[in-house]
């Protein structure tokens, strides 16, 4: 949690900061997250405007833990942004992490997935 000297606005302001820079980095589809954490769209951009800071706390928790991260991720005094991923947005913005340098048929393979994820976003 924050340096309990601060106020609780400055800290609901540096939680939603972390959020919009991990966001931005990382290039996330809202829509897909915003269904992954059951919440319209609309609502989870009204978190990430900081339009929702009395239920920012919960919101980033979600997040966090949506995205695989511990669920005060976003609350860290020395909060870091990941580093050292390699990137693979296919269509629509789907996106795909590796620890690794990708080998060129695994890089493929992403794109392949990327492809189904569209279609199943069409149809769906």
């Amino acid at each position: 949690m924050k340096n309990e000297g601060q106020t609780i606005e400055s800290q609901y302001e540096e939680i939603i900061k972390n959020i919009n820079l991990f966001m931005e980095q990382e290039g996330f589809c809202k829509k897909r997250l915003a269904k992954k954490m059951n919440m319209s769209l609309s609502n989870f951009y009204a978190h990430l405007q900081g339009r929702r800071k009395k239920t920012i706390f919960n919101f980033a928790s979600n997040l966090a833990n949506v995205l695989g991260y511990r669920t005060t991720y976003f609350f860290d005094e020395k909060f870091d942004l990941p580093q050292n991923q390699e990137i693979q947005i296919g269509l629509n913005g789907h996106i795909a992490f590796s620890a690794d340098k990708l080998s060129d048929s695994r890089r493929e393979g992403l794109k392949q997935i990327g492809k189904i994820c569209d279609l199943i976003d069409i149809y769906y």
